[in-house]
């Protein structure tokens, strides 16, 4: 006797198949999505793309460029304290790090030359005040202008704020307020 003779073969309907399904519903008895229906969802979706993509856009630009102005700040810092170090031999007092308005530069403590060209900051990106830090041949920072250990970059209501550690020259930087 076979196998196929004492377990007849039964046979399975695909659960996922609505073919020959009969009640309510747009899809019951239908095998496709006609093209109609198909354009229709498309229009939507690009009705609904093109109202919230430049909402989402426009209010991440004002984030983006103030972050982008202060890690060039930050990097810039990090430049002056890392040519203190390296250049000790050579020039004993350091560099400096100024800022003033929408430009910052940096410069050799000993001669006053000033290494590259001076930077911007981002439209409309102002300091709140001049500032002048010196790194030492250790790497320490002193705050020479602007009375405090912080650096503040500001647009309008949105200020941004860089604070330096001086007897490490470390820093860290935040968005002050929200």
């Amino acid at each position: 006797m076979r196998l196929t003779e004492i377990i007849p073969r039964k046979r399975v309907q695909d659960p996922f198949s609505v073919r020959g399904k009969k009640g309510p519903g747009p899809f019951f008895g239908r095998s496709a999505v006609t093209l109609p229906e198909l354009i229709l969802v498309i229009v939507i979706l690009g009705i609904l793309a093109a109202v919230a993509v430049p909402r989402f856009a426009e209010s991440n630009l004002l984030a983006t460029e103030a972050e982008g102005s202060v890690k060039d700040v930050v990097a810039t810092l990090r430049l002056a304290r890392r040519m203190a170090i390296d250049r000790a031999a050579t020039n004993p007092n350091g560099f400096c790090f100024t800022g003033s308005g929408d430009t910052y530069s940096v410069y050799a403590a000993d001669t006053g030359r000033t290494e590259g060209a001076p930077k911007r900051l981002a439209d409309g990106w102002l300091f709140r005040t001049a500032y002048t830090v010196r790194f030492n041949t250790l790497g320490s920072a002193t705050n020479l202008a602007g009375g405090m250990n912080a650096i503040d970059i500001q647009k309008g209501g949105e200020t941004w704020r860089i604070e330096l550690y001086g007897a490490t020259g470390g820093l860290r930087y935040y968005k002050v307020g929200n």
